[in-house]
């Protein structure tokens, strides 16, 4: 029988991620997290201040191993999600 990992054998991870700022944008970044197996711990945006373009910033905490992170951190660890 294959032994399951323990919550302390992750990582914790951080990622900043930019979004447009509408409704249900929030919804789709946990439906990216969620599609992965993953669980967000932590969820912050900044709505308030947007970028000049009009997008949303977001900082997000979640556990995982490398492989599991990989699914969904790219490059430097900021990703865009046009929802």
């Amino acid at each position: 029988m294959t032994e399951l990992p323990t919550v302390n054998s992750f990582t914790q991870q951080v990622i900043a991620i930019e979004l447009q700022d509408r409704p249900g944008s929030v919804n789709s970044v946990a439906e990216v997290f969620s599609g992965r197996g993953l669980q967000i711990e932590a969820f912050h945006g900044t709505a308030g201040d947007l970028s000049p373009d009009g997008h949303a910033h977001a900082l997000i905490v979640f556990r995982a191993g490398a492989d599991r992170a990989s699914l969904v951190i790219v490059g430097d660890a900021s990703i865009f999600i046009d929802a």
